[in-house]
Parts: structure tokens; sequence; C-alpha cells
């Protein structure tokens, strides 16, 4: 009897301490390298819909000032910052920064479309806008042809995930007074 409880002891089949330590130290490491991966590509994910929320928002601003400048006219530029200009219907309209007044970072500044003195934020208030530029381009016999230039940098002030686009655009317009 006593061989034969020897030999059901040698058939059984185990892991070792040692063998249980190296595998439990393979798996952590396994096991922290794909967390790691997974957290940055989160923080990539957050990133990126940071970043397509401002190309959103500035597009639309600029697209907006776009379509309103083609048919302007009498465009003044009252610095290099505020621009104003009547509209196809004869309407007076400016376009400045200042504080965005809409839901958002009270700390941003946004693109303000003023109409009758009535001022309105361009986009969302999530989206600061700065370094606005307005550059004007006078007629000239050999082009016949005003331009205006508008460029200005969008950014999110959502951190960690914070990102920045420029934005510039050249209208040729159809009836410009400089």
């Amino acid at each position: 009897m006593y061989n034969l409880n020897k030999q059901k002891n040698k058939n059984r089949q185990g892991f070792t301490l040692i063998e249980l330590v190296v595998s439990l130290g393979v798996f952590s490491l396994i096991s922290v390298a794909l967390v790691g991966l997974f957290v940055t590509s989160l923080r990539n994910e957050k990133r990126a819909l940071n970043v397509q929320l401002i190309q959103d928002n500035a597009r639309l601003v600029m697209e907006t000032m776009v379509r309103e400048l083609r048919d302007g006219s009498n465009v003044v530029f009252d610095n290099v910052q505020n621009i104003s200009f009547r509209d196809k219907y004869g309407t007076l309209i400016k376009y400045s920064t200042g504080t965005c007044s809409l839901a958002g970072n009270a700390n941003n500044n946004c693109i303000k479309r003023s109409i009758g003195g009535v001022a309105v934020d361009l986009g969302s208030g999530n989206v600061n806008i700065t370094n606005l530029k307005f550059f004007g381009v006078a007629s000239n016999v050999a082009s016949n042809q005003p331009r205006v230039t508008i460029f200005f940098t969008a950014g999110s002030g959502i951190a960690p995930y914070q990102a920045n686009i420029n934005l510039q655009s050249t209208i040729s317009l159809r009836n410009m007074e400089l």
C-alpha cells in the first residue's frame, strides 16, 4: 500500500512556486502594458475630438464671414482686428473679437458679428479665437479684383487636450470700395 500512494504522488503534475511567481510577473507586465496602451488611446481620442470641435467651429465662423464679405461693399478696416462693411442688402455689419457671451469658458474670445450695435458671437464659447486680422488689397487697373484676407487662430482651452489651428482665407469681393 505504501508503494501505491507514492506512485500516485509521482504521477501528479503541478506547478512549483517559482513557476507561479514567474507566470504572474509576466502576466502583470503584459497587463500593465495593455492598460497603458488603452489609456493612451483614450487620450488620443479625446484630443482628436477636441481638434474636430475646433475645426468645425472655426470653419463655421470663416464660412459665415466669407459668405457675407464676398457680396459686401464699402469695406472699412477700423484697424487690423476690426472690419465693417455693407452686405448685399445694405445692412452695416462689423466683425471684431471680444469675450464670449455664449455658454462655455468665459475667458475665451469669440468673433463678434455686430448689426446695428447688437453683437452676436459666432461659433462656440468653448473655442478661443485669437490673432484675428483683416488685410485688404485695393483693386488696381491690372486686376480690378479687390480682396480681403482673413486670418485667425482657433484653440481650445480644454486641458490637457489643448490644440490650436490657424485659418486663413482670401475673398475676392464683387463690390468693394476701399
